[in-house]
């Protein structure tokens, strides 16, 4: 057949109605030879169509490289109109491409396109000028991939982040929280675009060491975002804090952060605090905000680098054998979840002994209730479903049952209990209040 034939027949296969993957298989081997002829014909719409037939059948490799060599043969060539308009259609297919193969998949299970994912979004940018219809949202490719490529990679390019996330107008972007039923049929509720775009960018920031740029992007997202998931009021105040610390503003840093921990006892932002009093050479001060960080009833293994940042603390103060048991314990977390354990922790351990978690919180607490004072009280009134009660000792104090170390289904009103207190806020009345924290039964004090 002629080329006008072979073109006569695909046309009949895949332009009139919707043609069905038979009729794509049997139009490819006539698309492909019309493609090898390109060098004599020059008929850009050959090519579409047979890296078009492609895609449908799923060849994404196959079509994409096509398209690829296309495009970078004559994105910097003046096209005739004729030619520009195939081109377009080419460019917007690679931009499809690009999306079912490198975004749509970025959730699967061994993803094998980390590394190249985020050449694949800027080159996704040039494709579109952001001004084509009929094509992928960019800002949905950039914050899908984004998203999930944080959580499964370990190393981030912050630099080619940035550049995508900044490529984003956050004006257009939905501020709506998104909805889904989970598969147990409960209704979720997920961050809008807005919200993670701001996250994201704070992120990428703060890791890429551009401090005041952070902070502008921070406050920006706390006075524009009317709704806030996974706490992310709370983080973003902390970057704040952090790039504050970063440029040499810790006073700041401390300030900002002790108001946040009296309406978010989150236990980083304590860490946070002793961190940076730690920096200002006060040992004391920083060991009672670590050890409060270290008081509270998440997972142990998030706390890693506290637990081992206690006993360089408990070092620099003298106490060299409470020192060591926090080591031993760090690098005893590490080992049972397959971690490495870096040298310069091995090199901090003189002594070798087991360190039951029991044991090493109960210390926590005692040096916690020697550098700041404990009260007793009796408990005088408990909650329903044991949220929390109040605990009468020189004046009454609101407690939540999450404070309490001990056996939560023995307390009763009339208990002895130890506890220290803290600033606190009654999100009920919108006043700044005190709380008990760091609970236990009084007999354990003995």
């Amino acid at each position: 057949m002629t080329y006008l034939e072979i073109r006569n027949t695909t046309k009949r296969l895949l332009r009139e109605g919707a043609p069905s993957l038979q009729q794509y298989e049997e139009a490819l081997p006539l698309c492909k030879e019309l493609y090898e002829a390109f060098p004599e014909t020059h008929e850009l719409w050959d090519v579409h169509q047979y890296a078009n037939c492609l895609k449908k059948l799923n060849k994404l490799d196959e079509a994409e490289l096509i398209c690829e060599n296309i495009y970078s043969e004559f994105k910097d060539k003046d096209l005739s109109q004729e030619s520009d308009r195939p081109f377009s259609y080419i460019k917007n297919l690679l931009a499809w491409i690009i999306s079912d193969k490198y975004v749509k998949t970025i959730r699967q299970p061994n993803y094998q396109y980390s590394g190249i994912v985020l050449d694949k979004l800027i080159l996704l940018d040039e494709l579109l000028n952001q001004n084509e219809s009929h094509a992928p949202s960019f800002s949905y490719c950039v914050l899908n991939v984004l998203n999930q490529l944080s959580k499964i990679s370990e190393s981030v390019d912050y630099g080619k982040s940035l550049f995508l996330i900044n490529k984003i107008n956050p004006s257009l972007l939905s501020s709506e929280p998104r909805h889904y039923t989970d598969p147990a049929g409960k209704a979720r509720e997920l961050s809008s675009q807005k919200e993670d775009f701001y996250k994201l960018k704070s992120d990428f920031l703060i890791k890429n060491k551009q401090y005041e740029e952070c902070i502008i992007c921070c406050n920006e997202a706390i006075e524009t975002l009317e709704s806030f998931h996974y706490s992310n009021e709370v983080w973003f105040s902390r970057k704040i804090a952090i790039a504050l610390g970063a440029l040499g503003n810790i006073e700041d840093a401390i300030k900002k952060l002790e108001k946040l921990i009296v309406v978010s006892d989150k236990w980083f932002l304590l860490y946070e605090i002793g961190k940076f009093y730690s920096q200002l050479n006060q040992p004391k001060t920083a060991l009672v905000y670590m050890l409060r960080a270290a008081c509270t009833k998440d997972p142990e293994k998030m706390k890693v680098s506290l637990i081992e940042s206690i006993g360089d603390l408990l070092n620099e103060l003298g106490d060299k054998s409470f020192a060591q048991d926090n080591f031993l314990f760090a690098r005893q977390i590490r080992l049972n979840n397959d971690w490495s354990v870096q040298d310069r922790l091995n090199r901090k351990i003189t002594d070798e002994r087991d360190v039951a978690f029991k044991e090493i919180r109960k210390n926590w607490i005692h040096k916690l209730y020697q550098l700041v004072g404990s009260k007793q009280g009796k408990v005088n009134k408990l909650f329903p479903n044991k949220i929390g009660g109040f605990i009468q000792a020189d004046k009454s104090y609101y407690f939540q049952f999450k404070n309490f170390f001990g056996k939560s289904d023995l307390l009763k009103v009339g208990d002895t209990v130890s506890f220290i207190v803290v600033a606190s806020f009654d999100r009920k009345r919108q006043i700044e209040t005190e709380e008990a924290m760091v609970i236990t039964p009084f007999k354990s004090q003995k």
